[in-house]
């Protein structure tokens, strides 16, 4: 097994982000895609009713908890020293 240099986790680490945010692009992405139909099928009729209510929860409430998520994500983490007598 290779020892990792600094440069080799820094750059690990790039991609571990890269790569999850994909995981919130997505949704935002197909939001847009399809913001056109949902204005046409659920918004001009009677918002009332039980699926289309179900239908903007799920939509939204999954839009908008991704916010706190990206938050904590992205948020600059500290660095701890690591003491090798400490374990």
């Amino acid at each position: 097994m290779s020892q990792w240099n600094l440069q080799t986790v820094q750059t690990q680490m790039k991609w571990q982000h890269y790569i999850g945010l994909v995981q919130f692009v997505i949704p935002i992405y197909d939001w847009i895609l399809t913001f056109d139909q949902e204005v046409e099928f659920f918004w001009q009729h009677d918002c009332k009713n039980l699926p289309t209510v179900l239908f903007f929860f799920n939509r939204y409430l999954t839009l908008l908890g991704n916010i706190p998520i990206l938050i904590l994500y992205f948020w600059p983490k500290p660095v701890i020293p690591y003491n090798p007598l400490l374990g």
